[in-house]
């Protein structure tokens, strides 16, 4: 699937990063204790990411390992491992620095090369100025995923698809909401740009494919139509099927309640957990997106 960064919200951002150079000589002198802290932070959260990407695909297999990142990130498995492939990275590398790049648009290659250098990940978000809050939580996101399916192959998983199900209802509550806010706060036009240009990011879908699905579905409401793409992402990405062509995600009126939701994504094997934790990260992105560089809290 052909992948475009190019937008207009974010290019601002990825023209300072280039323009600031990382970790001058007396940075550890000006570093605040803050940094430090946002650092140590982030670093944790991978460490114990690919601890848990080594655990499941000892349990499960790489196969499956690849199944569930690239569905968590829009990719196909063999777009994930050819993308990783050529970069020259291991898995946990790839999805860190695609979880930095998104945030902020900046080229997953430039994130790579920072890390290949010598820069730790919570280097790298401190440096670039990612919102170190939502990057901690996109990462515990893959890391729940993970523990769950170690505990499912453990015979010890104790949330169920009803306690999933339920969770996801409070998500979509709040993303309504939050939508609603920012919609009010910045004018239906700005909005709509900001989310179009975030669900192209997060589907690894050219942004003028969505403009031209939201002029399809145009009597959806903001929420309605980005739960339904974050769904055909999802399914698309597993079934090997292009997203477009999923129409019966954004006709069947039943598809964005939460046991709608649940039922399509476990028609093809998709486990809720993804989708719930998909979803928690979206709606984070998009108020961070909405707030400039302010980082929303978790």
């Amino acid at each position: 699937m052909n992948k475009k960064f190019s937008r207009i919200f974010f290019g601002f951002a990825l023209a300072f990063a280039m323009l600031i150079p990382m970790f001058a000589t007396n940075a550890s002198a000006q570093t605040t204790s803050t940094e430090i802290t946002s650092v140590a932070r982030v670093d944790s959260q991978f460490r114990l990411l690919r601890t848990v990407l080594v655990q499941t695909e000892t349990l499960v297999g790489t196969p499956r390992v690849f199944i569930l990142s690239g569905t968590m990130l829009g990719f196909t498995s063999t777009q994930l491992q050819l993308q990783a492939s050529n970069f020259g990275v291991d898995l946990s590398t790839f999805v860190m620095a695609s979880i930095i790049s998104r945030e902020i648009n900046v080229p997953v290659t430039r994130i790579i090369q920072l890390n290949s250098s010598g820069r730790t990940f919570g280097q790298i978000v401190v440096g670039l100025g990612a919102p170190v809050s939502v990057t901690i939580n996109s990462i515990r996101s893959f890391i729940n995923v993970f523990t769950v399916e170690i505990g499912i192959s453990n015979g010890t998983g104790t949330t169920t698809d009803e306690e999933l199900v339920a969770l996801l209802a409070q998500l979509i509550d709040l993303l309504n909401t939050r939508f609603t806010t920012l919609q009010v706060r910045l004018g239906n036009l700005s909005f709509e740009a900001i989310l179009i240009a975030r669900l192209s990011v997060e589907t690894n879908t050219p942004i003028d494919v969505i403009q031209g699905l939201r002029s399809q579905f145009s009597s959806l409401t903001p929420n309605s139509f980005a739960i339904r793409m974050l769904l055909a992402s999802s399914i698309s990405a597993t079934a090997l099927q292009e997203l477009q062509d999923l129409g019966f995600v954004f006709e069947d009126v039943n598809i964005v309640t939460p046991l709608g939701a649940a039922r399509a994504l476990g028609a093809f094997g998709i486990p809720m957990q993804v989708f719930v934790a998909r979803v928690d990260v979206f709606q984070r992105l998009v108020k961070s997106d909405s707030s400039g560089t302010t980082d929303p809290g978790v």
